[in-house]
């Protein structure tokens, strides 16, 4: 075996990310070109096991983290792995997704139908990871008509505890247009809140969107 695949955490029999996380800080801060090809080999090779690809993906994850650009071309490599059985699988390939997603977001628009199904039916990191998605695309012109409803139907639906992060993230980037929108929502969901923590962190939202909506 490579170099590369024994600095893996599973080929070391370990169950922590740790040495995967190492393994991408250091192939990032080096621009490891030959790494990176290596990687991507693997990932497209079919007989490649699953808990190496795992790794991997954890892997790439920790490169994105620093350095995306090093990365930009893995989308159809890691798209790949949304169709896994292996729900573990589904949700390390949208955490590389979300960090290049924005250098490839006429594949992303391509893909929303499938991202969507997962987001409904897979993990909170599935979730979490796809709303970054939706909100990246959003800031894009042409793509912004059609992702704002979908950000409204994930907001009116996303969980309690998840509500105010998801509704904070669209802020970052609301238009002034759009905050009635995501005003009437959360003054929707609000009374139907049973945390005071989720309260008062949605009715700080509320402030916010009252006073961005009449600029």
């Amino acid at each position: 075996m490579s170099e590369l695949i024994n600095r893996l955490s599973s080929q070391q029999k370990r169950k922590d990310q740790q040495p995967n996380i190492e393994l991408g800080k250091e192939i990032a801060a080096s621009a490891n070109i030959q790494a990176i090809a290596e990687i991507k080999g693997l990932l497209k090779d079919e007989k490649t096991p699953t808990e190496i690809v795992a790794d991997l993906l954890k892997t790439l994850e920790s490169i994105g983290e620093s350095t995306p650009a090093l990365i930009t071309d893995f989308y159809l490599e890691v798209r790949k792995f949304l169709d896994h059985k292996e729900n573990y699988l589904v949700w390390r390939a949208m955490c590389v997704l979300a960090l290049i997603g924005p250098y490839n977001r006429d594949l992303v628009f391509h893909d929303l139908s499938k991202i969507l199904i997962i987001m409904d039916h897979g993990s909170v990191i599935t979730r979490d990871h796809g709303i970054n998605l939706l909100i990246d695309l959003y800031t894009e012109r042409k793509y912004k008509e059609d992702i704002t409803p979908l950000l409204e139907e994930q907001i009116l639906k996303a969980p309690d505890n998840q509500l105010g992060q998801y509704a904070e993230k669209w802020m970052k980037v609301l238009t002034s247009s759009d905050a009635q929108k995501l005003l009437n929502i959360l003054n929707q969901r609000q009374p139907e809140l049973t945390n005071d923590s989720h309260k008062k962190r949605i009715n700080k939202i509320i402030s916010r969107l009252i006073k961005l909506s009449t600029q």
